[in-house]
């Protein structure tokens, strides 16, 4: 099973100006214990976003891909965007945190972390050998940001499936 969550930051003007999607994927009741396998056989028809988590996740440790998606249900933050007016303010987080909180609301047990791919939305299908550098630069600030704000930690996967982070669900959001 798949939700899709999306939050919108608005501003005073009614103005998006910022928006962010949490995914949960999570085993159907009725249906038997998943494999790593099945689970990337299923996300594979789901979305190509969703076969890279769970690959990128195998890739890291199928236990806890299996764990979460058996057990509470893979949390995946998979966009969150603030334009340049509020960038800077913490409003991004605010948006982030009630947007997942949205998101936990069908679940009955809540994970204990969420993942997500760190990659700088200004190079969304532009990524070329000639910007490789500051792609690379970008991306470096990005982790260091997801660090810092959300005391995320890179998952331990080859350089093929790109950066993929780690962060604990906040407690209060916890069930």
């Amino acid at each position: 099973m798949a939700f899709g969550t999306t939050g919108k930051l608005v501003s005073p003007k009614r103005e998006t100006v910022g928006e962010c999607i949490f995914f949960v994927y999570r085993r159907k009741h009725n249906r038997p214990w998943m494999c790593a396998e099945d689970i990337c056989s299923e996300m594979d028809l789901l979305s190509r976003k969703a076969y890279d988590i769970v690959q990128a996740l195998a890739e890291y440790d199928e236990y806890v891909l299996e764990d979460c998606f058996n057990h509470t249900c893979l949390l995946v933050a998979e966009r969150i965007e603030v334009s340049s007016p509020v960038r800077g303010t913490g409003a991004w987080k605010n948006l982030y945190f009630a947007t997942m909180e949205k998101a936990l609301l069908p679940v009955k047990h809540t994970p204990h972390e969420f993942f997500f791919k760190c990659f700088p939305l200004e190079f969304e299908n532009k990524v070329t050998d000639e910007n490789r550098h500051e792609f690379n630069k970008a991306e470096r600030g990005l982790k260091l940001f997801y660090s810092v704000h959300l005391n995320a930690e890179r998952l331990a996967v080859p350089e093929h499936f790109g950066c993929y982070m780690k962060a604990s669900v906040p407690d209060y959001l916890r069930r």
